[in-house]
């Protein structure tokens, strides 16, 4: 059973480790969690907290994504929003492509396929 936000602020409050990881796959902390699933309530305990946004890198990839990026190949405009708000970089890495063997690392073009109707003014 996931924590809801009264969980989350309580736990917060006593102290909890912000950069625990699951023991089980997928090995990702709360606040990966919270912004993969949308949850932005809890994102903003936990950032508020200080979690670090910034110690997330999704594997399997020659170019691997960051949260931001993570947050927005799974349609989380919301999250990004958040994320970026807390300081997160939205931009690519240097030397990092858009797209490489057909995977989208771009997080304008990530929300624009994950939110269709979505106009993203750069």
């Amino acid at each position: 059973m996931a924590a809801g936000y009264d969980d989350v602020e309580v736990l917060v409050a006593a102290g909890a480790n912000l950069e625990a990881v699951r023991q089980k796959p997928p090995r990702i902390t709360a606040l990966v969690d919270a912004a993969l699933r949308g949850k932005t309530d809890i994102m903003q305990i936990l950032l508020d907290a200080g979690a670090d946004f910034s110690s997330f890198i999704q594997e399997g990839t020659d170019y691997d994504y960051d949260l931001v990026q993570a947050a927005a190949n799974a349609g989380q405009f919301e999250a990004v929003v958040k994320l970026v708000e807390a300081g997160a970089s939205w931009r690519l890495a240097r030397g990092q492509p858009r797209i490489k063997d057909s995977i989208v690392y771009y997080v304008p073009e990530m929300l624009c396929i994950n939110k269709p109707g979505l106009k993203v003014g750069l």
